[in-house]
C-alpha cells in the first residue's frame, strides 16, 4: 500500500480531530509522525509510541499506529501486532506499517533493538583500552 495524498484525506475524514497531531514532512523524510500524547515502550527503552486517548480498547488508550492501521488498510489479525517497517515508532504512515505474528514481531522488535543499541553513542565511542568496538 503506498500512502497518498488520498489515503491522508481519508484518514482526516475518518477522523477530523487526529488531523492535530500528525507532521507530514517534505520529501526528505516519508514518515507521518505523531505529535499528540506518547507512551514509551516496555521492549525498547528509546522508544516511544503514539497513543490516542479518546479511543480506548479494555479500558486502555488505543496505540496510534494500530488506530491508523484499522482506520485506513483493515482489521489487525487476532494475534498479530502491527509491525513499524521504517523502525520510527512514532510514525502512523500505513506505508510503513504491517501486520506481523507475533513470533514475527518479536524477531523484527529484537533487531531493531540491536540497531538502537549498535548506533547510540555509547556504542560508538572507543573503549577503554583504546580500541573501537
Amino acid at each position: 500500500m503506498i500512502a497518498s495524498p488520498q489515503c491522508l484525506a481519508t484518514l482526516f475524514t475518518l477522523d477530523p480531530l487526529i488531523e492535530r497531531r500528525i507532521i507530514i514532512h517534505d520529501g526528505s523524510n516519508p514518515c507521518w509522525e505523531w505529535t499528540g500524547a506518547s507512551v514509551k515502550s516496555k521492549r525498547r527503552p528509546r522508544a516511544r509510541y503514539g497513543m490516542v486517548k479518546r479511543r480506548r480498547v479494555a479500558h486502555r488508550p488505543l496505540l496510534a499506529h494500530r488506530y491508523v492501521y484499522v482506520l485506513l488498510v483493515g482489521s489487525i489479525p487476532e494475534g498479530f501486532e502491527v509491525h513499524h517497517r521504517c523502525k520510527n515508532t512514532l510514525c502512523v504512515n500505513p506505508a510503513h506499517l504491517e501486520a506481523l505474528s507475533e513470533e514475527e514481531h518479536d524477531w523484527a522488535e529484537r533487531e531493531a533493538a540491536h540497531y538502537d543499541d549498535a548506533w547510540s553513542a555509547d556504542a560508538l565511542r572507543p573503549a577503554a583500552t583504546g580500541g573501537e568496538r
